[in-house]
């Protein structure tokens, strides 16, 4: 019988020491898996940082597109605005000349006083071409 027990106390013996070292297992594996963790943690972190800088990076260059091809368009309108102010402007010239020489008895005096006129064997009063 103390064969048994002493036998007994061996397995138990036995039994702890393998319990323990499995413990010690688990830990260090539980230390591997949050180490492994906090690396993929911190290269995620470092990933996504890089990847809002390149962000912004393209988004600041497409806003600088944009208003580069803006300030290209706006200045593109504008000047054919004022080409066509200026048509407008010459139109109404015109238009008043051409009053004028209704309103005339004389044409010859109309020709000779207005400028932009002269007269000419087509029949053509303005000096200028009309543009539609």
């Amino acid at each position: 019988m103390a064969d048994d027990i002493a036998e007994k106390l061996k397995e138990t013996g036995q039994r702890v020491q393998d319990t323990e070292k499995g413990v010690k297992l688990l830990q260090q594996e539980e230390k591997a898996i949050n180490g492994s963790a906090d690396k993929a943690v911190e290269d995620s972190e470092e990933i996504f940082t890089e990847l809002i800088r390149l962000l912004k990076k393209i988004s600041s260059h497409v806003k600088q597109q944009i208003r580069s091809q803006q300030e290209t368009e706006v200045s593109r309108v504008r000047e054919l605005q004022e080409r066509l102010e200026q048509e407008i402007t010459e139109l109404k010239r015109k238009d008043q000349e051409l009053k004028q020489l209704s309103d005339t008895e004389d044409h010859n005096q109309f020709y000779t006083t207005t400028p932009h006129c002269h007269h000419s064997a087509s029949g053509s009063v303005f000096s200028g071409t009309l543009r539609t």
